[in-house]
This record gives C-alpha cells, sequence and structure tokens, in this order.
C-alpha cells in the first residue's frame, strides 16, 4: 500500500513539474524563429525580441493572481483551466496576422500558463512528509530551469523544417495533451482510492474528514485542507463489568 500511494505522489509531482516546465518553454520558445517571425510581420528584430521579454514580464506578476484563486477554488481546475485557456491562445499567436496580435495572444499565453509556475512548490509541501520535500522540490525545481535551453534546442528545428507557425501548433497540442493526461491521471487515483479499503479505527472519524484527509494525502491539490489537522480519532470508551 505505501508503494501504490507513494506511485500516485510521484505522478501528481510529475505532471505538476512538467506544467511549470511549459511556462519557461514558452517563452524561450520563438527564440530561434526571431528573423522568420520579423519578416513575416514586417517589424524590426529587436520588436520581435520583445515576444519573449513580454511573456518573462508576465511570468513574474501573474502568479500573484493565481495563488489566491488556487486557495479559494484548488488546485486542480486552476491547473485545467490554464493549460486550456493556453491552448486556446496559441492557436490565437499562430493564426495571428500582424505583429499587435501575435504579441497580445502571447501576453495571454503567458498569463494562462503561469500557475504551476506559482503554485507548484505548494503541491510538494502539501504531498511529501518533510524529510521528502528538498528530494522532490529540487524536480519541480530543475524541469522549471530546463524550460529555458530545451525550448529552442526543439524549435530551432521546427522553425526550420516547417516556418515558425508550427511553434505555436506544438506548444496548443502540448498543452491539450497535458490537461488530458493532468484529468485522466486525476481521475484514475481517485477511482483507485474509493476502491481501497479504510482503516477500522477511521470508520470513528467523521466521514467528510476522512475523504479530506484521503484526498489531501494521495493529490495535495485542495488548498483549503489544513495540513496539521487538529482531528483524532474519538478514544473508545470501555466500561468495567462488575
Amino acid at each position: 500500500r505505501q508503494w501504490h500511494l507513494t506511485n500516485q505522489k510521484i505522478i501528481n509531482l510529475l505532471l505538476v513539474a512538467f506544467h511549470a516546465c511549459m511556462g519557461t518553454f514558452t517563452a524561450a520558445a520563438v527564440i530561434p524563429a526571431y528573423e522568420e517571425i520579423a519578416e513575416d510581420v514586417g517589424v524590426s528584430l529587436q520588436r520581435t525580441s520583445y515576444l519573449t521579454s513580454l511573456q518573462i514580464a508576465i511570468l513574474g506578476g501573474a502568479p500573484l493572481f493565481w495563488k489566491p484563486l488556487s486557495q479559494r477554488y484548488g488546485r486542480r481546475p486552476i491547473f485545467l483551466l490554464s493549460l486550456i485557456l493556453s491552448c486556446v491562445c496559441n492557436i490565437g499567436c499562430a493564426k495571428s496576422p500582424d505583429y499587435a496580435s501575435m504579441a497580445a495572444c502571447r501576453a495571454l499565453v503567458a498569463f494562462f500558463i503561469s500557475p504551476a509556475m506559482a503554485i507548484g512548490s505548494a503541491v510538494v509541501t502539501e504531498t511529501f512528509f518533510k524529510r521528502e520535500r528538498a528530494q522532490y522540490m529540487g524536480i519541480w525545481a530543475v524541469m522549471v530551469t530546463l524550460g529555458v535551453p530545451v525550448g529552442p534546442l526543439i524549435f530551432g528545428f521546427v522553425a526550420q523544417r516547417v516556418g515558425y507557425q508550427w511553434i505555436y501548433w506544438t506548444l496548443a497540442i502540448v498543452s491539450t495533451g497535458a490537461a488530458t493526461c493532468l484529468e485522466g491521471a486525476q481521475l484514475t487515483m481517485e477511482f483507485l482510492d474509493q476502491r481501497r479499503p479504510i482503516h477500522p479505527l477511521h470508520l470513528l472519524r467523521p466521514r467528510n474528514t476522512i475523504h479530506r484527509h484521503r484526498h489531501a494525502r494521495l493529490l495535495g491539490l485542495q488548498a483549503s485542507i489544513p495540513q496539521h489537522s487538529t482531528h483524532r480519532p474519538y478514544p473508545l470508551q470501555t466500561r468495567r463489568v462488575l
């Protein structure tokens, strides 16, 4: 059982870390295509570089908006909304006829892809024990950092072979796939959790407390669940028979 719970936590961590990686990955993706974009939309190379600078600036400020929402509505809805809307905005970038519309869509992509960079560390803190957090926080941090060098390396070949528009189409496809994997993994873990038997001592707790603690322990996605619960099993009352 402990092995099963640990694997669920690691799968959840990898999904959140990959989502966080998408932020820096998307910002750096267009760097190899600056010249092609400048020629296509009719602007200077310097103005084209603002497509990356704009995203970096928004990635630094947007988490201030998303973190309170995640504490109010939970992690999972915010993650799904982030991936779906960033997919739509990447399609807008691919279909943009001019520089202004492309810059606006890039700004929206950065805004909607940023939640995992803001609350990913909170997911690690809520999911793993204190003695494990350093190791798994390192995995999340490495994934965020890898987006910067890996993005230009991959999309340089894409821009050279099929055009810079396919950078945006590929990012839209990846966002859709990540949303599908996230939802599928969470539904699978919830299904397996429902099939797992409950320890007899847990029957002494209120039912809603069992559900909330189980959800927090396995997924770590609901910020409304306290990390240090004051609930304790009710003591068994015994009576001496004379």
